[in-house]
């Protein structure tokens, strides 16, 4: 499982204080050391799916019941334009950083 070629399953990658190589590591109810973990229809060992530069294609793109365009997303409580923020080298306060049209400098859109 990867976003671009950050792997999921390597003890360095991280959300605000949370590994994904951890077993209880979710977000709705796709445990994120299950191989059928998808956002979308993208499964998260596709060449395509990716978080920096590259934005998702899927404007409806969703996690759980949560649209990644919608203002209110949240996923726990830490949020993305904290500068702690990170998956991989990827920092979330990163204007650049998007999934669907959501932006994830925006200070409503959080993680964690």
């Amino acid at each position: 499982m990867e976003l671009g070629s950050n792997r999921f399953n390597d003890p360095n990658v991280s959300v605000g204080n949370t590994r994904f190589n951890t077993p209880s590591v979710s977000i709705g109810r796709a445990k994120f050391n299950a191989l059928s973990v998808s956002i979308g229809r993208a499964k998260f060992n596709a060449l395509s799916v990716s978080i920096g530069s590259t934005r998702f294609n899927d404007p409806s793109v969703s996690i759980g019941r949560a649209k990644f365009n919608a203002l209110n997303v949240s996923i726990g409580s830490t949020r993305f334009n904290d500068p702690s923020v990170s998956i991989g080298s990827t920092r979330f306060n990163d204007p650049s950083v998007s999934i669907g049209r959501a932006k994830f400098n925006a200070p409503c859109v959080f993680i964690g």
